[in-house]
């Protein structure tokens, strides 16, 4: 799946929170990130959105349950 600027998407974490809105920024973040599991990812994805407030929010592709563009 490619994400592009501009694409308007819907993500959930498993935490049930939620991030709807259009893609500003995709950014590929190399690093060592565990969050606490002892099966560390190296390669990350953020994702910043503008969302229908006009609030922008981030959050990491990888930690997504639900992911989807809309049309």
């Amino acid at each position: 799946m490619e994400i592009k600027i501009g694409d308007k998407i819907i993500a959930r974490y498993h935490d049930g929170r939620e991030f709807s809105g259009v893609v500003t920024l995709v950014e590929n973040q190399s690093g060592q990130w565990s969050d606490g599991n002892p099966n560390c990812i190296t390669d990350r994805v953020m994702i910043r959105i503008r969302n229908e407030k006009g609030n922008y929010q981030s959050f990491w592709f990888d930690k997504c349950v639900i992911f989807s563009i809309q049309p």
